[in-house]
């Protein structure tokens, strides 16, 4: 159904064989506006108090624009304080935001 409306081709990959992902156990879908831009795999330590950002994906149909960039950084931030974390740390290779 994601894909009928959005284009956009999403399985929650969680319960699928490792050798069989795309992507990864637990990524998430970027919306921002009514598109899904990208992907997020996060991960929180909390033996380190620390989200961690496993893998990121940007769609390569969308030109990530600033005002997506600055939104996903509002958004990993509040995420981070709602999930009551002290740090964000990327364990992939952070984003090069192309703008």
């Amino acid at each position: 159904m994601v894909k009928d409306i959005f284009g956009f081709d999403y399985k929650w990959e969680a319960y699928t064989p490792i050798n069989f992902r795309k992507f990864g156990h637990y990524v998430l879908p970027i919306l921002f506006g009514r598109e899904l831009i990208g992907r997020i795999e996060p991960k929180f330590n909390r033996k380190i108090d620390t989200l961690e950002i496993i893998g990121f994906w940007i769609e390569p149909c969308y030109r990530w624009n600033s005002e997506a960039r600055n939104a996903f950084l509002i958004y990993l931030e509040e995420f981070q304080k709602y999930i009551k974390s002290k740090h964000i740390k990327w364990l992939c290779d952070a984003p090069k935001w192309d703008l």
